[in-house]
């Protein structure tokens, strides 16, 4: 069974306003995310899901996904999400090459503002990963490559709430992402990375989200396993 959902860029309407509540660890920003494109199963989807949160979380940012069908109002950042290519994880893949340095994820950008627009390419992923999956069982390849698309989407995420396009050498925040990253139990941010996301000023509401998505702001995949 797969999942097929579709958002409006009219859904951005809503509050652009950062939404806090106090914890223990200090303020939490809340991020509302609607997938407008792309067909993943739905194991697969729920892997995505569930990591993204883990990771989000684990930098005091709450990630939930909303229904692209609903209108109603959220608080805290609204990120549409398009998944490009076969996200299906097909049994014994065709292997192709992928150069260092290949686009794996963007984050649309306008007037040196990041905007909350994202875009994970499954065909990369599926290049960069089929060497150690594509002969696995079907529920082991829909875990691991749903896990691995959580963890990219939250690379874009910490460049659209730090609203800054630099990396840092280890961990989610890094530049690039090899196979090993995406496959490794685990792979989280790193102190330096949650410092800075906690760290974050507020945005406005209305300020960079008003313009429409420009030219992309991309990062991309490592060789190597």
């Amino acid at each position: 069974m797969y999942a097929r959902l579709l958002a409006t860029f009219c859904l951005l309407t809503s509050s652009m306003s950062i939404a806090t509540a106090e914890s223990p660890t200090g303020n939490i920003t809340a991020v509302s995310l609607r997938l407008r494109s792309g067909t993943v199963p739905v194991p697969a989807l729920t892997e995505l899901q569930k990591e993204l949160a883990e990771l989000m979380n684990s930098a005091g940012v709450v990630a939930q996904w909303e229904d692209p069908n609903s209108y109603r109002d959220v608080s805290g950042y609204t990120v549409v999400v398009d998944l490009q290519g076969d996200c299906s994880v097909p049994f014994h893949a065709d292997i192709l090459p992928l150069a260092d340095g290949t686009p794996i994820g963007s984050t649309a950008v306008a007037d040196n503002h990041l905007l909350p627009f994202v875009v994970v390419n499954c065909n990369v992923l599926t290049a960069l990963m089929s060497p150690y999956i594509a002969d696995q069982p079907e529920a082991f390849r829909e875990f691991v490559f749903g896990r691995a698309m959580g963890r990219v989407l939250a690379h874009e995420l910490y460049h659209i709430v730090t609203q800054s396009g630099s990396h840092l050498d280890s961990g989610v925040a890094k530049a690039s992402f090899s196979a090993s990253d995406l496959m490794k139990n685990r792979f989280e941010f790193d102190e330096v990375a949650v410092n800075r996301i906690h760290d974050s000023q507020s945005v406005e509401s209305g300020s960079a989200y008003e313009t429409e998505a420009g030219a992309g702001f991309r990062d991309v995949a490592a060789e190597g396993k």
